[in-house]
């Protein structure tokens, strides 16, 4: 830092500093605010011939939804992501449907 005093460059290593400490500090309570919060769920799929293969993509339009774990024909278990829910999902170019069961929140 050419051209700089000694007391600009105490100043400016202590604006930095505290610009660390402000940074950390708010991803830690980003961290926090999600802590605890379920964001995925294993829940079955039905759907049309044959089961799609294990760690196949569940898609929500463009947006991976999660992933097929095991299966048989017309049915399958998969973890998906509860936020990408809504809208149409398909697992290998084919419509699937989520089974919610009754105890499973109407808003995820």
């Amino acid at each position: 830092m050419p051209g700089l005093t000694s007391r600009q460059k105490a100043e400016q290593a202590r604006a930095q500093e505290e610009e660390g400490k402000r940074r950390r500090q708010a991803a830690v309570v980003a961290r926090m605010k999600r802590r605890g919060e379920i964001k995925k769920r294993m829940l079955a799929l039905t759907f049309e011939g044959p089961t799609p293969e294990e760690g196949a993509e569940v898609l929500n339009g463009d947006l991976r939804a999660g992933e097929v774990l095991t299966g048989r024909d017309g049915a399958a278990m998969a973890l998906v992501r509860l936020d990408r829910l809504a809208g149409e999902l398909s697992v290998e170019g084919r419509p699937v449907s989520a089974n919610r069961p009754a105890y499973f929140p109407a808003s995820a």
